[in-house]
């Protein structure tokens, strides 16, 4: 099982999901070490745990999901 996932993802309506969008030609990443939060771009969507926490440029301030820890 690769990164702790046991088998592939089957996106469904009422399922809990992490799904990004992007667009890996244009994918650059804006982040700066101790500054607010900026929106990398070529990313449209992000969401976690069914909450979306990056669209189009808006990133939400909830912070869903959890640390997958292999064992």
């Amino acid at each position: 099982a690769e990164r702790g996932v046991e088998s592939p993802a089957v996106i469904v309506v009422g399922a809990v999901a992490d799904v990004v969008g992007f667009d890996p030609e244009t994918v650059l990443d804006h982040a700066d070490f101790g500054q607010r939060p900026n929106a990398p771009t070529g990313i449209d969507v992000v969401v976690v745990g069914g909450t979306v926490v990056l669209d189009h440029g808006v990133i939400a301030t909830d912070r869903p999901g959890r640390v997958l820890r292999r064992t």
